[in-house]
């Protein structure tokens, strides 16, 4: 294990998990990007490349005037100017990547999750695809598991990229969970709204009780389209939250399960209608069915029936603006979360799809 301030960092079995535990949200951020650095994550050298920080630059500076637009409230821009005084890469370059979201509307998570509750247990089973940008994330972005407690905020968790300072996916100390879909051919996306990247971690970090999900969400409609699988395992239910910049829709179930994935459902009044957003829908309600077969009509589950859920690819593993599958050649991260007894079960896959070329680790998390 290393140490830096009031946090940690430690690697089990490829898995890097960091435990934060900082008085602000710039020495959060500055402790983080130092644990990095000590733990020698290969994000730090891939940043640092002369090609990668021209990219960067040139990056800033094309989109700086439609950053400028964007909602990022000062409390999340804190933490990455703790990131660039910790490792020297300005500032500016950390908020492009937490903005690429919005600013590379083309740029997305393509994503299947399956939320299932018993008696006994609560499991929640996602693989998150970044075709196609899989292959270098799985070698030098390799997943992090972070948690991170601020003054006056829940405490999150989160399974994450490196240096993003949102969430696309995780869970608080209040028991409730939020993973996020990206939605692509819509017929406009903003960028005058609240940051996308940023939403989950908000979220998260207010959201108490299942009932609060849409007033709070209300206040943090994103730039871009998404679907929300929000789960309260205190109250043993969950939810399909359809968010657009606009508006968002909630649609509830009385089921025990609950599948989301990238295609729309709730507002489809967004979407265009060309041959690429049909194609998208159709790949997208492959993976949504086989993830269904599963779970419809069991009374009880275990992480051994989900990781095969995680790793069917019956309908093959190629790739086509989205993946067929469930898993697929973009398959980034695959894992299921117990949110009973907060034990995390992830692969450690460093080649694609990870939900098939590693073993699935076992962690117990910070509770």
């Amino acid at each position: 294990m290393i140490k830096y301030s009031n946090s940690t960092y430690e690697n089990i079995d490829g898995i890097h998990i960091l435990n934060m535990n900082e008085k602000d949200s710039y020495h959060t951020g500055y402790a983080y990007a130092k644990l990095l650095i000590l733990a020698q994550h290969p994000i730090i050298e891939f940043l640092k490349k002369k090609y990668v920080r021209l990219l960067s630059k040139l990056t800033y500076i094309v989109t700086k005037n439609k950053q400028k637009k964007i909602i990022f409230p000062e409390i999340y821009k804190e933490e990455l100017r703790g990131y660039a005084d910790a490792t020297g890469i300005p500032v500016e370059y950390f908020l492009t990547y937490n903005n690429l979201f919005d600013i590379v509307p083309k740029f997305g998570a393509h994503c299947t999750t399956t939320s299932f509750f018993s008696n006994k247990n609560y499991f929640i089973a996602r693989n998150t695809d970044t075709y196609p940008v899989t292959k270098y994330a799985l070698k030098y972005a390799q997943t992090i598991v972070v948690s991170i407690k601020l003054p006056d905020k829940n405490r999150i968790t989160h399974v994450s990229v490196p240096f993003l300072v949102g969430a696309i996916t995780g869970w608080n100390d209040k028991k409730i969970a939020i993973y996020s879909h990206q939605i692509s051919f819509v017929k406009k996306t903003q960028l005058d709204k609240y940051s996308t990247a940023l939403l989950v971690r908000t979220a998260l970090e207010e959201i108490s009780h299942i009932s609060q999900a849409n007033n709070i969400l209300k206040k943090y409609l994103p730039n871009r389209p998404v679907n929300l699988m929000l789960s309260d395992a205190k109250t043993k239910k969950h939810v399909h939250i359809e968010v657009h910049s606009e508006e968002l829709a909630i649609a509830k179930t009385n089921k025990n399960y609950l599948v989301v994935s990238t295609f729309p459902s709730l507002l489809t009044k967004y979407m265009k209608t060309n041959n690429g957003a049909e194609e998208f829908v159709k790949r997208s309600k492959m993976r949504y069915s086989s993830a269904i077969t599963y779970v419809k009509d069991k009374k009880t589950i275990d992480v051994e029936l989900l990781i095969t859920l995680l790793k069917d690819t019956r309908n093959g593993t190629s790739v086509k603006i989205t993946g067929n599958s469930i898993s697929n050649k973009g398959t980034y991260q695959s894992f299921i979360f117990d949110m009973i007894k907060n034990i995390l079960y992830i692969s450690n896959g460093k080649t694609s799809p990870a939900s098939l070329t590693g073993k699935y680790v076992k962690i117990k998390l910070v509770d």
